[in-house]
């Protein structure tokens, strides 16, 4: 396709992508583009046909950026608001329960029943969903409030990827980075998230390294792993793992960059400007 021959016409070569796609998806434009190509048809009629496709379609790219953005923003109130359900009205009412049944365990032991380890068993069989609760809480809302929620929650993720998943999974933070927003670090963590979870099941990585530093201003956060690498085609089309934490890092501000890790590997790089004194967002943490 001689697509080349016909950009000095047009300002939009950081567009070629979509150029392509139009003289595949659009007969009429593909017609014109071949008859330009053969000095069958007026270069300012192509020109002008070329502009409106190509507007419409940035048009229609743009368009799906922001039904993407609001719905990662949808998804990530829901995932809190489930969290929060969990957290305050199960659990607590899990706890009265356990309470209860711990107290007629006590009677009935008082009155020397055998009934009495029936009792304590239902009590930690309760405190056992308990703990399966407040975990499900975790996973889906998984960075508590706070400056130093966001470490604290890439070192638990890296301690249960190692534990369950038998790969090495290590977190380094040298100097503390204190992320106060909490919608910044929901997304930081679920960049992470998707990249361990890219690195396991398409690279198969026996090693997975996050890293979280700040210089100038600017805090950097890294996973990098020692797997399969990217495929060839990598540059050609991007998953939508990968569009999602692109998505991710252009609403908090950020650069995202995903490339070959120069010692094998992915490299997954997001830099973001610190915010000094932001507005939190006010949530109470899951413990």
């Amino acid at each position: 396709m001689p697509i080349p021959q016909a950009l000095n016409i047009i300002p939009f070569t950081e567009h070629l992508e979509t150029i392509k796609m139009l003289y595949m998806a659009d007969i009429t434009f593909k017609t014109l583009w071949d008859d330009y190509c053969t000095s069958k048809v007026n270069s300012e009629k192509f020109k002008w046909k070329l502009l409106e496709d190509m507007r419409s379609e940035l048009e229609y790219e743009e368009l799906s950026m922001d039904l993407e953005k609001e719905i990662l923003e949808v998804s990530e109130r829901e995932q809190r608001r489930i969290g929060h359900d969990l957290h305050d009205s199960l659990c607590q009412h899990l706890t009265g329960t356990a309470l209860a049944g711990q107290v007629l365990g006590e009677k009935l032991a008082g009155k020397s029943l055998p009934e009495a380890a029936d009792a304590n068993k239902i009590v930690g069989l309760i405190e056992d969903g308990i703990t399966l609760a407040r975990n499900l809480a975790r996973g889906i809302y998984p960075v508590e409030m706070g400056p130093q929620g966001l470490m604290a929650a890439f070192e638990e993720l890296a301690n249960n990827i190692t534990n369950i998943s038998r790969i090495t999974c290590i977190f380094e933070c040298d100097s503390p980075v204190l992320v106060r927003d909490a919608a910044v670090a929901t997304h930081l963590y679920r960049i992470a998230q998707e990249a361990i979870s890219n690195a396991i099941r398409h690279g198969k990585a026996k090693r997975i390294g996050i890293t979280l530093w700040e210089r100038g201003g600017v805090a950097t956060l890294t996973v990098e792993d020692d797997g399969a690498g990217l495929p060839e085609t990598w540059q050609k089309g991007q998953g939508l793992g990968t569009r999602i934490m692109a998505q991710r890092a252009a609403m908090i501000g950020a650069t995202f960059v995903l490339e070959p890790n120069p010692t094998g590997g992915t490299l997954v790089r997001c830099s973001f400007p610190m915010v000094s004194d932001p507005a939190m967002t006010k949530e109470p943490a899951l413990k």
